[in-house]
């Protein structure tokens, strides 16, 4: 992710990425013995943050290991919290501040 930031023109990364593994729902469940989580892991988490004209920008990801969502409870959060963004970003129009209401 550094060098993605670096490449998109960030000046220095927000903080050091971070990279949890676990069991599904608990991937965030950060551990210093990444590679033995790693072969169990049925997700992975990544937190990461790069920082651009003074601006801390945020990401945080949670990614199936297997690349296949684990589960019907795991697609129905991913529906919602798709459903959410997708909506956020149907709401944004050029010119728009952060308080606008519409």
């Amino acid at each position: 992710m550094v060098e993605v930031h670096a490449w998109g023109g960030s000046e220095a990364e927000g903080y050091a990425p971070i990279v949890g593994a676990g069991p599904e729902f608990h991937g965030a469940a950060l551990t210093t013995s990444y590679r033995a989580k790693s072969k169990t892991a049925t997700s992975f988490v990544l937190d990461v943050a790069a920082q651009y004209a003074g601006y801390s920008a945020d990401i945080t990801r949670t990614i199936p290991a297997n690349g296949k969502l684990h589960g019907a409870a795991s697609a129905e959060i991913y529906d919602i919290v798709l459903g959410a963004q997708n909506a956020a970003l149907a709401a944004l129009k050029p010119g728009m501040d952060f308080c606008s209401k519409g």
